[in-house]
């Protein structure tokens, strides 16, 4: 079981360390014109690098934890965090009357990643 929760946490990581990095990356007259991202035009470009920023930090986060003792507790923080992303992005996908199974779908992940390690916060305090 051990090796699925690690498997799932490296999975959510890299997904939000590629799309955060393509999100920072990415110039923004580049962004709005690729298929898929056509949402980015709602949005400032820096409002768009700080989500990216947001995702990559959070993957690596989450990354690093597995190799860094004193990161776990980022874990669940990071997954948090993914989740109220993904509401966000729902939220504007479903009002640009788009597809949200990819949001839901990383929604669902990321709440596993972080009831996997709910015990990392109380760990902590400890």
């Amino acid at each position: 079981m051990q090796i699925i929760k690690i498997i799932v946490q490296v999975l959510l990581a890299l997904i939000f360390i590629m799309v955060g990095s393509m999100k920072v990356f990415t110039p923004y007259s580049e962004m709005i014109i690729t298929e898929g991202m056509t949402w980015a035009e709602d949005f400032s470009a820096g409002f768009i690098k700080i989500i990216g920023a947001l995702e990559a930090l959070g993957g690596l986060a989450v990354l690093l934890s597995l190799r860094i003792k004193s990161f776990k507790v980022l874990v669940p923080l990071a997954s948090l965090g993914f989740m109220i992303l993904m509401i966000g992005a729902a939220y504007t996908h479903w009002e640009r009357s788009e597809p949200i199974a990819t949001n839901a779908i990383l929604f669902l992940v990321s709440a596993l990643v972080l009831y996997q390690n709910r015990g990392a916060l109380a760990r902590n305090k400890a």
